[in-house]
């Protein structure tokens, strides 16, 4: 067997401890990695009801979003109804839309988009009236937890925007 270019005997204390001096070596940087960057913690997805939502500013198409945890109603499946889970933990400003993300104060969802005096409206021809909404309230969304570099928790969801009709 060749170790670095020579011959070993693999019966050999030279040999078993030029090996423990390998696993040693390799130990030490797995140990350096595991430190750096840490294991990514599973996912846990969580089932929440919008409540609310607020619009971040007149300068992004972006919204804060409020909601309460849920639980589903039956036991068998055979219904889509949800309840308050039992504690529901309520989400404050905390739920953020990953769709929401390439929003700027002019295209929303890859459509064009303008501020009007307290909301955004769709600025394409012929739906030029109809406003650019958040995600509704009363939608259920999966949330997954997301650690910001501050420590605080933030819960991302993926929900398109919602296009509310002009009224004529």
């Amino acid at each position: 067997m060749l170790f670095n270019g020579n011959k070993l005997n693999p019966f050999s204390a030279e040999f078993h401890r030029k090996l423990r001096d390998l696993n040693e070596i390799s130990e030490s940087a797995l140990r350096m990695i595991r430190s750096v960057q840490p294991p990514p913690e599973p996912a846990v997805l969580t089932p929440v009801k919008i409540t609310g939502s607020s619009a971040n500013s007149a300068t992004a198409a972006i919204w804060k979003y409020s909601g309460t945890q849920q639980r589903p109603r039956s036991f068998t499946g055979t219904t889509t109804d949800w309840e308050n889970d039992d504690p529901a933990t309520a989400f404050t400003d905390t739920l953020i839309n990953d769709y929401e993300y390439g929003n700027t104060a002019i295209l929303g969802y890859g459509m064009a988009i303008v501020w009007s005096a307290t909301k955004y409206v769709v600025n394409v021809a012929g739906m030029n009236a109809n406003t650019f909404a958040p995600a509704p309230s009363g939608l259920i969304v999966w949330v997954r937890p997301v650690a910001r570099p501050d420590g605080t928790l933030r819960w991302h969801f993926s929900a398109p925007p919602t296009i509310i009709p002009a009224c004529t």
